[in-house]
């Protein structure tokens, strides 16, 4: 679960940016609220503001931190980093990004965060502490690492430490050593790296989500095989297209003799006669809707965080309400899932949709993109 995103000297945001999932002490959607050791945090956000005011490289930040823990020292990786890009200054200097979650499997909240630019790492930290709301417990120091200084930490299991002091003994200096950590799986602190390879999905705006899952047989099986579920995705589809009259998922074989899936949509002719065609051919509104549905479900059904830039566009407002109240909804939201999306205009969401302290508004002018 996502408690806290922190970054700071990334594309148009040169300041200190920061979405908080934790919430205040307003009364708003009490009962939505997930609410573990006396801590409550919202399952929903919404980011909103005018075109080019930064939205965007809110989402890509989060996806080039993600980027940079799981593909560090990949070629293909190399100018994953942009730093503020309206002042030279800052062109050559590192770029903060940090993170707070929570780990249900342990019961503990992490902060990790590291200073980077494409070519060498400043500094990386990972700190712990058991998930509760009594101020008094201090975070642990799992590791600080500095460059050209010795690795800190506060540990006291031999192990844990001869496998800090290995990995920071062969590391490059771009690489982070939470990645190497990850991959070994040596310690428990491994779950850190796991939880942004599998529990957090971004979907940018410039992503071809649209057609992806029409097109992903492992989705098209679950749904296949959990005729519930796409009942679902049928109902709200015939619900802002009238002409669609339902939704199949086909079993085929392919001329290898291997098993696939496809979308068939339901419609009746001029002849009233019952016809399917594939759902491909169908508005990129509704295939975008049948997409989300599949993110959304999965989200709910694992805990994962879902960021989506640009959520509403060619998307009926009655959609956005819906899948806002899927996340609210203990019985749908069974595993904390959550989401922050970004939109052009909120004036269809009223105090019903959303808590206020969780729409943020982003602003830009001479001196970059800030969070409101």
């Amino acid at each position: 679960m996502l408690l806290k995103f922190r970054f700071k000297n990334y594309k148009s945001f040169v300041e200190e940016a920061v979405l908080d999932m934790t919430t205040r002490s307003i009364e708003d959607h009490q009962s939505s609220l997930i609410t573990i050791n006396k801590i409550n945090v919202s399952p929903v956000a919404i980011i909103t503001g005018k075109n080019a005011s930064g939205k965007s490289n809110i989402f890509q930040a989060i996806e080039t931190m993600k980027n940079e823990i799981i593909y560090s020292n990949i070629n293909n990786n190399q100018n994953n980093i942009t730093p503020y890009y309206f002042d030279e200054k800052y062109s050559t200097q590192p770029t903060e990004f940090e993170v707070t979650i929570y780990l249900k499997n342990q019961n503990k909240e992490y902060r990790y965060g590291f200073l980077k630019t494409n070519i060498e790492v400043y500094k990386e930290w990972l700190f712990s502490k058991p998930f509760s709301n009594t101020k008094i417990i201090k975070e642990k120091c799992i590791f600080f690492r500095e460059k050209n200084n010795k690795l800190k930490f506060d540990l006291n299991d031999q192990e844990e430490i001869n496998e800090l002091l290995f990995i920071n003994s062969i590391i490059k200096s771009d690489e982070l050593l939470l990645t190497i950590l990850g991959k070994r799986e040596t310690t428990k602190y491994s779950d850190v790296y796991k939880w942004f390879k599998s529990n957090i999905i971004i979907i940018n705006s410039y992503n071809s989500y649209e057609s992806f899952e029409i097109n992903n047989q492992k989705a098209l099986k679950q749904l296949y095989e959990n005729k519930e579920q796409l009942k679902k995705i049928e109902k709200l589809v015939k619900t802002i297209d009238t002409s669609i009259k339902g939704i199949k998922i086909k079993e085929d074989v392919d001329d290898n003799m291997n098993i696939y899936y496809k979308v068939l949509s339901k419609h009746v002719n001029s002849n009233n006669e019952i016809i399917f065609v594939p759902f491909i051919s169908e508005s990129s509104g509704i295939k975008k809707l049948f997409s989300m549905e599949l993110y959304i479900n999965n989200s709910l059904k694992k805990g994962i965080v879902l960021l989506i830039d640009d959520l509403d566009s060619k998307l009926h407002p009655l959609v956005t309400q819906y899948i806002i109240k899927q996340y609210h909804d203990k019985n749908s939201n069974v595993n904390n899932g959550q989401i922050i999306f970004s939109s052009h205009n909120i004036i269809y969401l009223d105090s019903c949709d959303v808590r206020k302290d969780k729409i943020w508004s982003v602003e830009k002018n001479d001196e970059g993109s800030r969070i409101k």
